[in-house]
């Protein structure tokens, strides 16, 4: 399935909110919570095409953010992680985002 408007989910009141609609339709994509409390959400797929594109979803403000470029490699179910750095690796194509 994919998706153009993430429904954000509030643990405390065990409910969802709806918000503002990603910069790019996508399914099988990561979606990563950054220190400062933003998400990234990094690859995918629309259709046929694998997407290289990521975007910031900022919570404060219900609104997402096409990031400067796009990701070297193409990504689709690939996994993000990291702390001070993110990797973004599918196989032995990697990435490093700061």
């Amino acid at each position: 399935m994919e998706v153009s408007s993430p429904v954000p989910s509030d643990p405390s009141a065990n409910s969802f909110t709806a918000t503002g609609s990603m910069k790019r339709v996508r399914s099988g994509h990561t979606a990563t919570r950054l220190l400062d409390g933003t998400v990234l959400i990094t690859g995918g797929r629309v259709g046929n095409a694998i997407l290289p594109s990521a975007e910031i979803f900022d919570p404060s403000t219900e609104t997402f953010t096409l990031t400067a470029g796009p990701m070297a490699q193409a990504r689709q179910r690939h996994a993000a992680t990291g702390q001070f750095y993110l990797l973004v690796d599918k196989g032995s194509h990697s990435v490093h985002l700061t």
